[in-house]
């Protein structure tokens, strides 16, 4: 992680925090944007020997108002997250379902997992779990505010040793 990266992430994080940051709502094409980041992801998944794959319970999609940057942000740093846990061999699932008023995303992983006494703390500005691993503990503290800022809820389910799969919610008109 560069100072770039790092200084990015902070002033990001800081705009949220402060309510600064509000979405721009537009119509978020779910399927086009799932599939284009689970392409940037394919790209360090294959350095690893990891299989990234995705499934959408219906075609298309149905479009959401939603703040395309942010929402991709939220994405990429999930599947980000999914492919740098996952040991060589491993696999990444996207799911995308469409539920009542709410669309349902999920990147699960056959990684390392997150033992239960961190998942409370997972989501908080600057916890790392591993800190062997690159990273500034912004990311899933960032994903979670933009999430919530579009009136969705976001949550980890994980098993240490086998993986973990975050979901989050996005409103439906």
């Amino acid at each position: 992680m560069t100072a770039e990266h790092l200084l990015e992430d902070f002033m990001v994080f800081s705009r949220f925090e402060n309510k600064e940051c509000r979405p721009a709502k537009g119509d978020f094409d779910v399927e086009a944007v799932v599939l284009k980041q689970i392409e940037v992801a394919r790209l360090s998944a294959e350095r690893k020997n990891v299989i990234v794959e995705c499934s959408f319970t219906e075609h298309p999609l149905p479009v959401i108002p939603a703040d395309r940057r942010m929402v991709q942000r939220v994405i990429a740093n999930l599947l980000q997250n999914a492919v740098s846990y996952t040991n060589p061999g491993g696999r990444v699932t996207v799911r995308v379902a469409s539920s009542g008023k709410q669309i349902l995303f999920q990147v699960q992983d056959t990684g390392i997992g997150i033992p239960d006494n961190h998942i409370p703390f997972i989501f908080n500005a600057f916890y790392r779990v591993n800190y062997d691993q690159g990273g500034t503990g912004l990311g899933l503290a960032i994903a979670r505010t933009i999430v919530e800022a579009h009136g969705g809820q976001i949550w980890v389910e994980s098993t240490a040793g086998k993986g973990s799969t975050f979901s989050f919610t996005l409103p439906r008109r």
